[in-house]
């Protein structure tokens, strides 16, 4: 809850003496929040998934894939972003290929970090 209210402040410009380290934490968590967004299910978030894919967007849940994953799913994950980005089912092969290496995780992982920071 506390976190929360420190966004909603800052979008509404109560706090105009912050940090600059502080709002680019609070920038950083809103843009990992958002990323992970684009792997959940269309229905639990209201809006549709895979667009960073589609717009060949290294996102850090798809950095972390590419640098931690397995050699074989390092290359199809490559290769979908690459070349089958407008293929529905390409898409949800390299969604799956981000959650299962733990993209996510760390992702989350990164966000609430800088939100602690950013407290």
């Amino acid at each position: 809850m506390k976190k929360a209210l420190l966004v909603l402040s800052l979008a509404l410009g109560i706090f105009s003496s912050i940090s600059a380290q502080t709002a680019a934490n609070i920038d950083q968590v809103l843009n990992f929040k958002n990323d992970i967004f684009d792997f959940g299910s269309p229905g639990n978030i209201g809006k549709p998934t895979g667009n960073d894919i589609r717009e060949q967007k290294m996102t850090l849940p798809i950095i972390y894939t590419i640098n931690h994953g397995s050699k074989e799913d390092r290359s199809e994950l490559i290769d979908i972003v690459k070349n089958h980005n407008e293929e529905s089912k390409k898409i949800k092969t390299a969604i799956q290929l981000v959650i299962n290496n733990g993209g996510i995780e760390y992702a989350h992982k990164r966000m609430t970090e800088l939100a602690n920071e950013a407290l």
